[in-house]
C-alpha cells in the first residue's frame, strides 16, 4: 500500500497502473488494445505535494507525475470539467468536443474527472485524471492513473510522518 500527504489529506492507494499492449508486444502508443498492470512507482513527499516517477511502462508513464491540490482550487465536477476545457481548448477544438472527451466517475471517496488526450491527437496521449474527494478538495493526478476502487482517504498525521 502506497500513502502520500496531498494537502490536508493523506491519500493511500494499491497498485498504480500502467497500459501495455494487450498482445505483450514493445510498447507502441498506436496499438488500440492496451491492459492496466501493475505500475512500479518512486514516491517523493514534500511539503502537502508529492511526485511519482514511474520505473516502467513507455513514456509517458515514466515521467514524473506531480500529485496537488488543483490550482485554481476547484471544488465541483464542473469546475474541473472548466479547468480541462481551459488546458484543451485550441482554435481547432470546441467546448463541446473536449467536453465528449471528458469522463466523471463516482467513488466512495468522491468522483475522478479524467481527460483523454490521446482521442484529440495528442501523442503519446493519455488520460489525465483529476480526484474531487468528498470533503470537497480536487487532486490533479497529471496521468497517473491508480486501482481507483482501492483508494482510501484519511486526514492527514498532525505530527507530519509519512508511509
Amino acid at each position: 500500500m502506497h500513502t502520500i500527504t496531498i494537502g490536508a489529506f493523506e491519500l493511500s492507494f494499491e497498485p498504480a497502473l500502467v497500459s501495455v499492449p494487450r498482445d505483450g508486444s514493445d510498447y507502441d502508443w498506436l496499438c488500440n488494445d492496451w491492459i492496466g498492470v501493475r505500475h512500479l512507482i518512486k514516491i517523493e513527499q514534500a511539503d502537502g505535494w508529492a511526485t511519482v516517477t514511474g520505473l516502467n511502462g513507455g513514456p509517458t508513464e515514466k515521467r514524473r507525475h506531480v500529485i496537488r491540490p488543483l490550482l485554481p482550487t476547484a471544488l465541483t465536477d464542473s469546475e474541473i470539467v472548466d479547468h480541462f476545457v481551459q488546458s484543451a481548448l485550441t482554435e481547432y477544438r470546441t467546448r463541446e468536443d473536449i467536453e465528449k472527451q471528458i469522463a466523471i466517475t463516482n467513488y466512495p471517496w468522491g468522483n475522478l474527472v479524467s481527460l483523454n488526450w490521446t482521442s484529440h491527437g495528442y501523442a503519446p496521449g493519455g488520460t489525465e485524471y483529476c480526484m474531487l474527494l468528498n470533503e470537497g478538495i480536487a487532486i490533479s493526478l497529471g496521468l497517473l492513473a491508480l486501482d481507483w476502487s482501492t483508494i482510501k482517504i484519511s486526514s492527514a498525521k498532525s505530527d507530519g510522518s509519512n508511509q
